[in-house]
């Protein structure tokens, strides 16, 4: 059956058609998208839609490579291929994307809750390198409350579920290293997290040597730990009361299950959402990959581990030698292995875990260029096509999921394409009017439409190439290192917790700036060329489109280099949570509208009209959904009637105080997936454009007036200098 649908698709995407034909062609198949659309086709109307846009663009290709390439110098025959090349890497990508998601596939969550006949022992590990104590804190004691039958809270080294922290902060080598400084911070981090572990009831882990980054913390700690299960989070991986209970059923069905993946949901936004102020607007750039690409590889068997919010069968782990280490992205290499010895894995689309997005454009990047680096050595060093022991299917996942990570490569020619040709007359695309309308076009709007279709909950159109293009120039350079060497890359850890305590411009702006003017400047000359006259052809109000859209991805870039100012010192989420504060001997009903792990925000009821309470008043809260805990706070605005009111708790070194206001924030998963929900909001593909064209172009604009402000400060500063 698939050989007679590829043969057929092979035959209509090759067959040779005059203009007329063509055009007539892609009348029809994108009327029967239009249609197929409106109908949002599952089953195998699901496959028609997708296999009529990749025909499209099959027949685009066809003329593409047969058409538009002619030799007019050296020079534009290298640009002209270049071009060519960074296409084909688009549709592969898009032939492979269809292929993952082409089954709606969503996993169904167990029912039956848990008993101890059930619960095979869990050992659930944090590994940390420098994290805040009180970051850790926060997850460490998420972990010790989430529900598993067995538990025994008055001896934890005798419940079923443990918890370990792994501190690579604190090795040996570390607090005997030759730097004093280094020495003495190792050796308070030490006995800091020593103590914070006793208090909370997590059992402190180190090792000798810092060897092998975060796989070998994870592979000094397996020795140590002897669990059935293994569920692994981040140091700022805060889990939800209900994870196990929801990932440990899988395991205990299938005994050739070696992963339960679940997602990666973050309470604050990455600094694209932040600086652009689209956190609350549109779903994270995470949720493509969580609410569609690991459904689809789920169905194909080919889900993999993401580092964090895992739980994995340790048998299976220690028939590979536990975690991989031979690349810096250590989880996928290890569902690789696992996968090609004959294993399963599963993904629950279920947030159940808030972690923290990097804070600051500079610690965005570093994550980015470690992933592509990963990902990339993982194509070389152990390429998916040859691994053996995988089906086709997985192949075709893991070719998906590390050739995605070429992207800089295609983007950064996408940019640099028209300004060749607008200011050098480069010629890079040979075509006539005509063709382009019959080819190019149906193409763009064919490819449009389907990433729309697959990903319109959870990805807004045009967005991917932001984000792409804030990563290409740096990825870039981290890629030519791994083709180098592909051993080279270290493993660098993500800062985590940072707050911007002003607004300012990001040192790794300047690339940006370039970019932008170069696409300007082409512009300037192609209006030019196109109003006064030169040299002209067919393409040129084409390709002063396609630099346009250009230049607003630029301004995109310069707005989210702009540092915002970051007020918040923990993080909030909505939550609406009954209950009473009682200040002196008066009780008042209040509701939370917003709550985190060392405050809330509440609307207090039944308030005398005529009494104000100033700042810093005592008073306590008595929630409804904890039974026992009264929670001391202060009042960090005046209250009186009519307005909110925000409370800082003083709840000082007291675990189980601390332990019920991470409950607040933490426990519910549900509460996680109505603000996801939340956010999948449908809208126009154009309005959506629009929408960030505006926002991209409002921020860039206060980027240059602090730029300009800048230097009339320097140049103030120099004048006065030069006068002494």
């Amino acid at each position: 059956m698939v050989g007679v649908y590829l043969g057929l698709f092979f035959i209509l995407a090759s067959a040779e058609l005059d203009i007329v034909a063509q055009l007539v062609f892609v009348a029809a198949s994108m009327g029967t998208m239009i249609v197929l659309r409106f109908m949002a086709p599952i089953g195998p109307l699901r496959v028609v839609f997708l296999t009529v846009a990749l025909l499209i663009s099959a027949r685009y290709f066809g003329w593409r490579i047969t058409d538009t390439i002619d030799y007019v110098d050296p020079i534009s025959l290298v640009a002209a291929v270049a071009l060519l090349l960074a296409e084909a890497y688009g549709f592969i990508i898009a032939v492979l994307g269809a292929f993952v998601t082409v089954h709606h596939f969503r996993r169904h969550l167990p029912i039956t809750p848990l008993d101890e006949t059930q619960a095979p022992s869990v050992d659930i590990l944090i590994p940390s390198y420098n994290e805040d104590p009180e970051l850790l804190e926060v997850t460490m004691l998420a972990a010790r409350a989430i529900v598993y039958p067995g538990e025994n809270y008055e001896d934890p080294a005798r419940s079923r579920k443990r918890v370990y922290l792994l501190d690579d902060g604190g090795t040996i080598q570390r607090r005997n290293h030759a730097d004093p400084e280094t020495r003495q911070a190792a050796e308070e981090r030490y006995h800091t997290l020593r103590a914070l572990c006793r208090k909370v009831g997590v059992t402190y882990l180190t090792r000798e040597r810092n060897v092998g980054a975060k796989a070998g913390n994870l592979n000094a700690a397996l020795p140590k730990v002897h669990g059935d299960y293994v569920l692994i989070l981040d140091a700022d991986h805060v889990p939800t009361a209900d994870i196990l209970q929801n990932t440990v059923p899988l395991l205990n069905e299938n005994p050739k299950l070696f992963l339960v993946q679940t997602p990666h949901f973050f309470l604050n936004p990455d600094p694209l959402e932040r600086n652009l102020g689209t956190f609350r607007e549109m779903p994270s750039e995470q949720e493509m990959f969580y609410g569609v690409i690991q459904r689809g590889l789920d169905y194909w068997d080919g889900s993999f581990f993401c580092g964090s919010a895992a739980l994995l069968r340790r048998k299976h782990l220690d028939e590979v030698g536990g975690i991989q280490g031979e690349s810096i992205t250590e989880d996928a290499e290890t569902a690789l292995e696992l996968h090609a010895k004959g294993y399963h894995s599963a993904y629950v689309d279920k947030p159940m875990v808030a972690g923290l997005a990097p804070e600051t454009f500079s610690a965005f990047i570093s994550q980015r260029i470690r992933w592509a680096q990963g990902m990339i050595q993982i194509f070389l060093l152990k390429n998916p096509l040859f691994k053996k022991g995988l089906s086709i299917s997985q192949r075709l996942c893991y070719l998906n999921s590390s050739f995605f990570w070429f992207f800089p490569m295609a983007r950064l020619m996408f940019y640099l394409a028209p300004v060749l040709y607008l200011v050098f007359n480069v010629s890079v695309y040979n075509a006539t009017s005509s063709e382009i309308v019959a080819y190019t076009i149906p193409h763009v709007i064919a490819s449009l439409m389907m990433a729309d279709y697959l990903y319109r909950r959870v990805r807004w159109l045009f967005i991917s190439e932001l984000y792409e293009l804030v990563q290409s120039v740096f990825c870039f350079r981290g890629l030519l290192k791994v083709f180098a060497n592909p051993r080279a890359p270290e493993f660098v850890v993500t800062p985590k917790g940072e707050v911007t305590d002003r607004d300012y411009i990001s040192p790794l702006a300047g690339w940006f700036y370039v970019i932008f003017f170069a696409a300007v400047l082409a512009q300037a000359f192609g209006i030019q060329r196109a109003v006064v006259g030169g040299p002209q052809s067919d393409i040129l109000w084409a390709v002063l489109t396609w630099n346009f859209f250009n230049i607003m991805l630029a301004l995109g870039a310069i707005g989210v280099v702009y540092e915002r100012l970051q007020r918040r010192t923990a993080m909030r989420a909505e939550r609406r949570y009954g209950g009473y504060l009682k200040i002196g001997n008066y009780r008042y009903p209040f509701e939370t509208l917003d709550v985190s792990v060392s405050g809330a925000r509440l609307t207090v009821s039944n308030l005398p009209e005529d009494q104000v309470f100033p700042v810093g008043t005592p008073v306590s809260l008595s929630f409804s959904i904890l039974h026992e805990a009264e929670i001391e706070a202060e009042l960090r605005q005046q209250l009186q009637v009519g307005h909110p009111c925000g409370v800082r708790y003083a709840i000082g070194d007291d675990p189980l105080k601390r332990l019920a206001a991470v409950h607040l924030v933490h426990a519910d998963s549900s509460a996680w997936e109505e603000f996801t929900n939340a956010r999948a909001r449908r809208s126009v593909p154009g309005g959506r454009l629009l929408f960030l064209m505006r926002r991209s172009t409002e921020v860039a604009w206060r980027h240059f007036v602090t730029l300009i402000r800048f230097g009339k400060r320097q140049v103030e500063k120099w004048y006065h200098e030069s006068l002494v």
